[in-house]
């Protein structure tokens, strides 16, 4: 397995699900960060990741400032460049991901508009069928009415997931850190009949259609503890989390980068939840989409022990 290859394995016997195991050997960037200065990782952070650079460059800007005791505060500027990036990487993984994943034909017009970077003329055409401003207030009603219309291959991707059986109800808190976290409360009925594939998509698409619409959407924290200095950054695929300590010279002793894919994958988390009731390879495999790792895995599925 390559070291930045997120593995996951289903063990199931009699039809049944036995067991689900995720695991990242993830490559540890943050070493090259040792020794350094802050400016220096700061600079260096977004040539190091290709997706959500901005998040992760405004992490580590913020936490470096907050381990050396200084304000740590996004500008206005930031916090539009992280909304940006955000929608440009969730119609990114829709269109290449999800809608083949489903079974789905993506267009080749939707493909234009995509790198063309006309972004709401997409969504209204391709995803929503409406102006996104629209979507945005639609009530939960209006989502189901959506997904039945089938009027674009996402309204139809939504209804495949309706179809299906639910799955078991989340006990406790949704083990997840991304859109399904923060639509928690609108996506409660799906969440509470174990319909929490369909709730997962309702999320991410909701919270395109807010920010599409104009609507901050992504929450940004930074602070000091316990000597170091730690920053949550909201990206498209959930919570991002930087943790910096200086040395007495003012130089990096340690950095910690948490990915929301590392927690999705963490026992408990989004993953094992998502295929603890699995139909079969395919279900698997569309679940783990919609998680939508920020990097390449591979399923093992079938009768075997994680």
């Amino acid at each position: 397995m390559k070291p930045d290859t997120l593995a996951i394995r289903v063990g199931i016997a009699d039809g049944q699900r036995r067991q689900v195991h995720a695991r990242w050997a993830r490559t540890e960037a943050e070493r090259l960060f040792i020794g350094r200065s802050p400016a220096e990782a700061v600079a260096l952070t977004p040539m190091l990741f290709s997706l959500c650079a901005r998040a992760q460059a405004l992490a580590a800007r913020l936490a470096c400032a907050a381990a050396a005791g200084a304000p740590a505060l996004a500008t206005a500027e930031e916090r539009r460049a992280l909304e940006a990036e955000a929608v440009a990487e969730t119609l990114r993984v829709l269109l290449l991901n999800w809608l083949p994943a489903f079974g789905e034909a993506t267009d080749d017009a939707a493909i234009a508009l995509l790198r063309g970077g006309a972004y709401q003329a997409l969504a209204a055409r391709h995803v929503f069928a409406v102006p996104a401003a629209k979507a945005a207030r639609w009530t939960q009603d209006q989502w189901q009415a959506f997904a039945m219309a089938g009027a674009t291959a996402c309204a139809r991707m939504l209804a495949t997931l309706a179809r299906h059986a639910a799955c078991e109800p989340l006990a406790g808190a949704v083990p997840d850190t991304g859109a399904l976290a923060r639509e928690a409360a609108f996506a409660a009925p799906w969440l509470a009949a174990g319909r929490v594939h369909e709730a997962r998509l309702i999320a991410r698409l909701r919270s395109l259609a807010r920010q599409l619409a104009g609507e901050p959407v992504l929450a940004v924290h930074a602070h000091h503890a316990n000597g170091s200095g730690v920053a949550e950054v909201d990206c498209a695929r959930g919570r991002l989390r930087h943790e910096v300590t200086l040395d007495a010279a003012g130089h990096i002793a340690r950095y910690r980068i948490t990915p929301p894919t590392l927690t999705h994958a963490a026992a408990g988390g989004a993953i094992e939840h998502a295929l603890a009731h699995a139909r079969d390879e395919r279900s698997a495999r569309q679940a783990i989409c919609l998680i939508d790792p920020c990097v390449p895995w591979t399923l093992a599925f079938g009768d075997n022990h994680a």
